[in-house]
């Protein structure tokens, strides 16, 4: 059966409702719990990754840290793509979460990550993220279209915080760098959202069996990586 208003397709309607235009959470109660801690997982592992405290850091360390300090970890090139990563990663979780299972779970999923997470009114930035990829599509419209912008708004609220909280014109150059580090890993988790997105509608009708699995490599790979090249005591003395 398919939802008419966003072409969320799902296998048994007279089971699970379309409450969101399509998306549904009633019947994949433990696929939804793995998401959810997942999420928080993330949320909590980015923190620590970017302020070097897993509950208590400022939010707006690692802007400051990746900007205008010479020579901090940041320079290291593996943990600033863990880093990126886990910054594209509570984007592209939101996005999905509220794609898959509309506006009021992945609000939920994605309050999660902005109440754990580092990003600066997270809490605020990434429901916003969630609801928006939950938008019912117009006519004629890709399904992706809602995730996809939604991902790219969050980007454009990394940029803000970069050009708000980052270097002043002594380091434009550096300032410059970040900028498209961060465009960058923006467009490429709407790429993500997009692929997904469209390999899902033409091979499992949109359905969210992947989004477990997704959230669980989005949580544990940053970290992973990070921590394999860089040691806590490092982090914690940058």
């Amino acid at each position: 059966m398919q939802c008419e208003s966003c072409a969320y397709n799902f296998d048994q309607p007279s089971d699970a409702a379309c409450r969101r235009c399509g998306r549904y959470a009633s019947n994949k109660t433990a696929h939804f719990i793995v998401v959810l801690g997942a999420a928080i997982a993330l949320g909590v592992g980015s923190n620590y990754l970017l302020t070097a405290s897993p509950f208590a850091g400022s939010k707006l360390l690692w802007i400051k840290q990746a900007l205008t300090v010479p020579g901090s970890i940041y320079s290291d090139p593996v943990y600033l793509a863990a880093t990126l990563a886990a910054l594209s990663g509570l984007l592209v979780l939101s996005a999905l979460a509220g794609f898959h299972y509309g506006p009021l779970w992945g609000l939920l999923v994605a309050l999660a990550m902005g109440t754990f997470g580092a990003v600066h009114l997270g809490w605020l930035v990434l429901p916003f993220v969630a609801v928006a990829a939950a938008l019912p599509r117009t006519k004629g419209t890709h399904p992706a279209i809602w995730p996809v912008a939604a991902v790219v708004l969050g980007g454009v609220y990394y940029l803000w915080l970069a050009r708000e909280y980052g270097p002043s014109t002594e380091g434009a150059r550096l300032y410059r760098q970040a900028l498209f580090v961060f465009l960058a890993a923006s467009v490429l988790a709407a790429i993500l959202v997009a692929g997904i997105a469209a390999f899902a509608s033409a091979r499992f009708r949109f359905r969210a069996f992947y989004l477990p699995f997704l959230a669980v490599a989005l949580a544990v790979a940053p970290s992973l990586v990070a921590f394999t090249a860089t040691p806590p005591a490092t982090l914690e003395s940058n």
